[in-house]
């Protein structure tokens, strides 16, 4: 009975064994990955049915061979050198990766693990799970390649490229967008600009518009935008830009580009003053035709009118030496003789003035020879200008200063030209007053004092110039006068003729602290 036992335990024991080999062999015949079990030389003593999917070889034709006889020889010593120190391991898990020669002549990328089992009776090698990672390594790579080629493109592309965060915080940009807007690198632009909408726009109403739009479209293409780079200087930049979104359609963040126009804003800036200098040479060819016509016959006829008025004067002369009590239009007689005569001769100098003016207007775009100027008395000539304007200038402010400084020189100046600058900033001035306390105050400074040059300072306490009204005064037809105040000449005329004298207008003002121009005559216009 006991003998019979045995056998019957031996039977199922060996039963079990060939079930778990049917079974463990099943495994390793269908598995994915290679199994190979080599001894201590290397040498392959198993080799798994997938074997020859991947290397090209049955099992029965690599058994007895060396393993590194498939490595390539150039990852051979690197194999031998990483199998001899994994000998020295007792059952840890070690990983390796090498390329090998398939039967065809192709080369294949193996990764895999493997455990040192030599010192267990029942493998008595070194086991190794082994997968083929070829088209893996190759994917791995065209995408290495695709990356460094879009880097190389995004670092060397001429536009600014970026990406931008909802909350306006850059995510990255290349060195060309950096660059546009005045930055060594894109990482100190990403660090430095933490408020985009007020540190990269002109206008930061337009970061909103440009948001509105892509929430509308979803992108824009060619968005002509004023910024500002690091120094505050204006640029002008086109925009392309597109929504970022995630599988739900929520908006992840901006992407785009951006290309500098400023050089070609500025080109089409001035072709764009050009035509208007055009069109303006015509107007000014027709004013002054019919300003010439009716200003020609008053010219012709005040030495008339004065030999008219100086013969009746000796009538009411007789008249008056018999009666010492004598007055018109409540003045003495001898006021009213003197101030007869000085309007004639007021008369005289504004036809004079319109004369001089017509000519600063067809000649306006045309510098004058020095030889066209005369010697002439600074005061004089201011307080010409005073004159003309004062009545006008009474009616739209409070308070009218006009300071001199005493013993200024005489110049060789164009007086006529110096005359009209002052009175166009003089009356421009006027209308700018919004206050009740309006005042205006101009202040004349010559000699050593200013480095032998005269200056003349035109200064207001009215609404006063933001920086893109400032940077626009001297453009021919701008104006900020309501329809009927003002031709937006006046200033453009007064720049004209002033380089014409070779000086310069100066300007400062704030908004609602008033403005000052200044007025620079150079110092080789002056004779003492």
């Amino acid at each position: 009975m006991t003998i019979i036992q045995d056998m019957m335990k031996r039977g199922q024991a060996e039963g079990a064994v060939k079930e778990s080999e049917a079974y463990f062999r099943a495994i390793t015949e269908n598995s994915s990955d290679i199994i190979f079990v080599v001894d201590a030389q290397g040498t392959i003593t198993y080799a798994s049915p997938s074997v020859k999917r991947f290397v090209g070889y049955r099992p029965d034709e690599l058994i007895g061979t060396n393993g590194f006889d498939l490595i390539l020889p150039e990852d051979n010593p690197r194999a031998i050198e990483d199998f001899a120190r994994a000998l020295l391991t007792k059952e840890v898990v070690i990983p390796n990766a090498f390329r090998i020669r398939h039967k065809d002549g192709t080369e294949r990328i193996l990764e895999g693990v493997g455990k040192n089992l030599l010192d267990n009776p029942n493998v008595a090698g070194f086991v190794m799970n082994i997968r083929d990672i070829t088209e893996h390594k190759r994917v791995e790579e065209a995408l290495r390649q695709s990356e460094a080629k879009y880097r190389a493109i995004f670092e060397n592309a001429t536009e600014g490229i970026f990406q931008i965060s909802l909350d306006g915080a850059f995510i990255s940009v290349n060195p060309a967008f950096a660059r546009i807007y005045g930055y060594e690198t894109p990482e100190e632009l990403i660090f430095k600009v933490r408020h985009v909408k007020h540190q990269i726009y002109a206008h930061p109403e337009d970061r909103g518009r440009i948001r509105r739009l892509l929430a509308e479209s979803g992108e824009i293409r060619g968005l002509e935008c004023e910024f500002i780079d690091r120094q505050g200087r204006k640029i002008w930049a086109s925009i392309n830009a597109h929504n970022i979104c995630d599988a739900h359609g929520r908006i992840l963040y901006y992407e785009g580009t951006v290309e500098d126009i400023t050089k070609e804003k500025i080109l089409e800036r001035q072709v764009i003053h050009q035509e208007k200098l055009a069109s303006l040479g015509m107007l000014v060819s027709g004013i002054a035709h019919e300003i010439n016509n009716p200003n020609n016959f008053i010219t012709f006829n005040i030495p008339i009118l004065r030999d008219y008025i100086g013969e009746l004067m000796r009538i009411a002369d007789g008249y008056a030496d018999g009666h010492p009590d004598y007055e018109l239009f409540g003045m003495t007689y001898s006021e009213f003789r003197e101030d007869i005569f000085n309007l004639i001769d007021n008369i005289e100098h504004g036809t004079g003035r319109i004369d001089g003016t017509v000519r600063k207007l067809q000649e306006f775009s045309r510098k004058k020879n020095d030889e066209e100027r005369r010697l002439a008395d600074v005061e004089e000539i201011v307080r010409k200008a005073v004159a003309i304007c004062s009545s006008q200038i009474g009616r739209m402010v409070k308070v009218f200063e006009v300071e001199m400084a005493p013993g200024l020189p005489s110049m060789l100046t164009d007086a006529d030209a110096l005359e009209q600058i002052l009175i166009n900033i003089l009356i421009n001035a006027g209308q700018a007053a919004d206050k009740k306390e309006s005042r205006i105050a101009l202040r004349v400074v010559g000699g050593a004092s200013w480095e032998n040059r005269i200056i003349i300072e035109i200064e207001d306490n009215g609404a006063g110039m933001d920086q893109a009204t400032k940077d626009s005064v001297f453009i021919p037809f701008f104006t900020t006068k309501s329809r009927g105040k003002g031709t937006g000449l006046g200033l453009y005329i007064a720049k004209n003729l002033i380089d014409g004298l070779g000086g310069a207008i100066e300007v400062e003002s704030e908004p609602g602290r008033g403005s000052l121009f200044r007025i620079i005559i150079p110092e080789l216009n002056i004779h003492a």
